[in-house]
């Protein structure tokens, strides 16, 4: 993901984690957004938080 982040565990040059994103799409039109933490060294996925239409209003977004 990209953008400023405060934690220091992101740094870009120090931090031990990055921050990810991935979009599943569905074929009723809509699309589950997931994002997580990936530690560097290991490649273990943690901190899983999932953003779909159902709480598209936490994000933002405004549906009719």
């Amino acid at each position: 993901m990209e953008g400023k982040l405060r934690d220091p565990k992101y740094d870009h040059i120090k931090g031990t984690h990055d921050k990810m994103k991935h979009n599943h799409d569905h074929g009723d039109g809509t699309s589950t957004e997931v994002h997580y933490d990936q530690n560097r060294a290991t490649g273990e996925r943690s901190g899983f938080k999932i953003k779909d239409d159902t709480n598209a209003s936490s994000r933002g977004s405004r549906y009719p």
